[in-house]
């Protein structure tokens, strides 16, 4: 689309991190517990981890609702 306007603007804010996994597999599963671990211990009780499916999002949900 050579005439679409385009937005460009700072995302950053001070109380939100930002992180990609490129792991998969049972190693992905343990990355995940462990920044969740370091996110709770820091004193946060709420966070959203994004997936690409529903089912994967069930899956981690499950996964670490079992530690």
């Amino acid at each position: 689309m050579p005439d679409a306007n385009r937005f460009v603007k700072s995302v950053y804010r001070k109380n939100l991190q930002l992180g990609v996994i490129q792991e998969t597999g049972y190693g992905r599963m343990n990355t995940i517990a462990e920044l969740v671990g370091d996110f709770q211990s820091e004193g946060n009780s709420t966070g959203i981890i994004y997936s690409t499916t529903r089912k994967e999002a069930e899956k981690i949900c499950g996964s670490l609702k079992k530690r």
